[in-house]
């Protein structure tokens, strides 16, 4: 898995880059969202909030980021786990 900065994945359309390590490099560079604030911070043709949703749960489960704590979202106002990288 390639670690990318922020910055490349904004610039990055390029399909050989996974969605995987856009969304590892998006939680570096914004520790402690939740993954709808997650989702907010790229723009569709660069990475899906789908992918931001299922990309997590993978990236969990291999050790690569952690459930930080819980707290409302400011995109859904709802109470939601937050991410940071493990």
């Amino acid at each position: 898995m390639t670690q990318l900065s922020y910055h490349e994945v904004l610039s990055n359309q390029n399909a050989d880059v996974d969605a995987t390590s856009k969304v590892m490099a998006l939680v570096a560079a914004f520790p402690f969202r939740t993954a709808r604030e997650l989702a907010n911070k790229v723009n569709e043709d660069i990475l899906t909030a789908d992918n931001v949703h299922k990309r997590l749960p993978e990236l969990r489960a291999a050790g690569k980021v952690v459930n930080a704590n819980r707290r409302k979202c400011t995109i859904t106002g709802r109470t939601a786990i937050t991410w940071v990288l493990a």
